[in-house]
């Protein structure tokens, strides 16, 4: 201290001002630090920039993934993942005490996209695919931790036999109260299947920031060993389509259907939604219109109980990477 008191009381006053400013510098970097790195996950999105960026994944694995390797050798929110299981006094029949999946212990939204990101790109190799859940009335648990599940073993089914079902289920039974402004360019009769799309993508680009942005605070990261998005519905044995006696093996084939002809993909699942990613996000008006003939067959709450019409549906796709169906 002689050295400062030998000053001029403005140099003093100078240099103690840039220490006490150097320090608080200092504490805030530690901040930032440690809020950027989380069971062993570094992530850019504090930000809210999109850094990560986008992932480009095949939607193929070799084989179903091994939940035990990664609950044994993946980041501390995997080591610490909650097993999905069904509940043996809901389910039909399950394997005693099978997993189907994890539920990763990660909760900090911010930190979802860049561990989502992870599974995503592995998965190839993996045969681990991720999703977005989400539960009833905000709670996660409801279904993937109370067991509301009912897996079977694999059942075939083709998809044009489902969504030709679905479509006439849909129907009115009066003709009288057939609406065709409803159902346009429809009519009662199902139209087939809509041909393949010229341009769909050979692999999936997803930008996990995008699929993250608009999911509630309660949404988690899961994983579903798998070959393919579209057999996690029939895996989990998900029930949100029960009240339209709709096996989740046959929604599978549907899935798997357009995954095949239009590359969407299964990135979502809630206690009665499902949500796709759109990698084409087609402004043709006629595929959009034949896609959403699709959609309402397979989900006719899509119309009746949302978009009014078929025309409306397709409408609300254009453009959008990913959508969302709900059964009711």
């Amino acid at each position: 201290m002689r050295r400062l008191e030998a000053m001029e009381p403005k140099h003093a006053l100078a240099i103690i001002t840039a220490i006490v400013l150097l320090i608080a510098l200092a504490r805030r970097l530690v901040r930032i630090i440690a809020s950027d790195v989380h069971d062993g996950v570094a992530t850019k999105e504090a930000s809210g920039t999109d850094e990560i960026g986008t992932v480009t994944v095949a939607c193929h694995a070799a084989a179903a993934g091994n939940l035990t390797a990664l609950m044994k050798g993946g980041a501390d929110h995997w080591r610490n993942a909650r097993p999905i299981k069904a509940d043996p006094e809901f389910a039909d029949a399950t394997p005693s005490g099978e997993t189907l999946g994890l539920l990763s212990s990660l909760n900090q939204l911010s930190l979802l996209p860049a561990a989502y990101a992870d599974v995503l790109a592995s998965f190839p190799t993996t045969g681990l695919w991720p999703l977005v859940v989400t539960g009833l009335d905000e709670k996660v648990e409801i279904p993937w931790l109370t067991g509301e599940l009912n897996p079977k073993e694999y059942e075939h089914f083709y998809p044009t036999d489902v969504l030709r079902k679905g479509w006439s289920d849909a129907m009115p039974i009066a003709e009288e109260e057939f609406d065709a402004d409803t159902y346009r360019p429809y009519s009662r009769a199902w139209p087939g299947l809509a041909s393949p799309w010229a341009s769909r993508p050979e692999l999936t680009s997803i930008r996990p920031v995008a699929l993250w942005k608009n999911v509630g605070p309660s949404a988690r990261l899961a994983v579903v060993p798998v070959t393919r998005p579209a057999d996690a519905v029939g895996r989990l044995g998900w029930t949100g389509a029960v009240n339209y006696d709709l096996d989740p093996w046959a929604i599978s084939a549907v899935l798997r259907s357009w995954e095949d002809r239009f590359g969407i993909v299964l990135v979502g699942m809630g206690f009665d939604t499902l949500t796709f990613h759109n990698p084409e996000a087609s402004s043709d008006d006629q595929q959009l219109v034949t896609l959403a003939a699709e959609l309402f067959a397979l989900c006719s709450d899509s119309v009746h109980q949302g978009a009014g019409s078929i025309q409306s549906l397709a409408a609300s796709l254009r453009g959008n990477d990913y959508f969302s169906l709900w059964w009711d």
